[in-house]
């Protein structure tokens, strides 16, 4: 005779048999599906109706099928699909519908979607192609969404691109300062500070950049970009050469062979007016880091400030040989010759600038137009300002 409790072990097996005969059609169902849209599923052609038709159960199918119908250029059948999943917050269905979003032009809504879900790879890749594409706009909208979701890994890619292309360095400031304070244990937090340093620096806040220095100098005394960021702070104080160029001798003492502080030296003494002092210190940081072209891009520069045209373009050509990706040798080397009169090459050098620069730079498209308009190339200079102003419409240079 079974005891009470067989019969409940009994029941139990009874209701594990009865789930198990209605799983196994529903998994073969959607195994079948998934095999058929497998084997249908091209990019940017229709499926057939009976891959169309998918198992209610397999709860997939509606984000395989939404992709698909993005790809085919239907956005409202892609969301039918996806809503009730995005309204239960599917990370997939949102990724989705953050898509469908930028398919249709609402950049902002794709963002926010992306935000709420957390995808911050989706932020971070959206940022990057609308950085590489000259759209910056969204490009810091992006980037400050996946800035709000990952601080160490965002902030300083996005005080690059504000520095680089974006072009707002109060917004850098205050990015830093919040990273700074919300991030204290940060294992980012002395390159931040560093970053700050030299931002605060470049708005002539010559107190507070030196204050972030010598912050940076108690925790880490051998801290060389600190000292380099000293030394140009006090010569753009005023403190006088004798005062920058013993800061930076501290910084060659800790690494005699890192051109950075050489580098640094070479541009202060060319501000005080000592072009030939200041070319023996491009030399030296060259020689000690040969592989670094922005070196020879200020060479060059100072070169030419100096009266020395000749010698500048040698620079450039030179530095062109060793380092033919680097756009802002082109950029340099084309003022150069326009400024020897020497329309062709000008022509060529800024041309091949444009080809190689990467991300677009709104001063390349400037300086085409203006080395065009010299030689009358007037429907070119046209068109190249009208490529700064896709980059940057508020760019008053591109109205030319």
């Amino acid at each position: 005779m079974l005891s009470r409790y067989s019969y409940h072990y009994l029941a139990g097996i009874l209701l594990l048999v009865v789930a198990g005969l209605i799983w196994l059609p529903n998994a073969a169902a959607r195994n079948a599906w998934s095999i058929a849209f497998a084997s249908n599923f091209q990019e940017g052609t229709q499926l057939p109706d009976e891959v169309l038709s998918f198992p209610q159960s397999h709860q997939r199918a509606r984000l395989w099928l939404a992709k698909d119908a993005l790809a085919n250029n239907q956005p409202e059948v892609a969301q039918a699909l996806i809503a009730d999943l995005a309204k239960q917050g599917d990370i997939h269905a949102l990724d989705i519908l953050g898509d469908i979003q930028l398919a249709e032009g609402d950049f902002d809504e794709a963002v926010q979607t992306w935000t709420e879900a957390g995808q911050f790879n989706r932020l971070l890749e959206t940022a990057r192609t609308a950085r590489d594409v000259g759209q910056f706009e969204d490009a810091l909208l992006a980037y400050q969404a996946a800035w709000g979701i990952d601080i160490d890994v965002v902030t300083e890619e996005l005080i690059h691109f504000l520095q680089w292309q974006y072009g707002d360095r109060d917004l850098a400031i205050s990015i830093l300062k919040e990273a700074l304070a919300k991030r204290p244990g940060s294992l980012e937090r002395v390159k931040w500070m560093l970053l700050l340093g030299d931002e605060l620096r470049e708005a002539e806040r010559w107190e507070e950049a030196e204050r972030v220095y010598r912050e940076v100098l108690a925790l880490q005394p051998d801290n060389i970009p600190a000292h380099i960021g000293l030394g140009r702070a006090f010569y753009g104080r005023g403190d006088g050469l004798e005062a920058a160029l013993k800061e930076l001798q501290e910084a060659i003492q800790l690494d005699p062979d890192f051109g950075d502080p050489y580098f640094a030296a070479a541009q202060i003494l060319a501000a005080d007016g000592n072009f030939t002092e200041s070319d023996d210190w491009f030399v030296k940081a060259i020689d000690r880091n040969p592989e670094v072209p922005w070196y020879r891009v200020e060479r060059g520069k100072i070169a030419r400030i100096a009266g020395d045209n000749d010698a500048a373009i040698e620079i450039f050509l030179e530095a062109a040989d060793l380092f033919p990706e680097w756009a802002f040798i082109y950029y340099e080397l084309a003022l150069s010759h326009k400024l020897n009169d020497h329309p062709q090459e000008a022509i060529q050098a800024i041309e091949k600038g444009i080809s190689v620069m990467q991300p677009p730079n709104v001063l390349f498209y400037i300086r085409a137009g203006q080395i065009y308009e010299w030689v009358n190339f007037l429907d070119e200079a046209r068109q190249a300002y009208q490529n700064a102003l896709l980059i940057d419409p508020t760019n008053q240079e591109g109205e030319a």
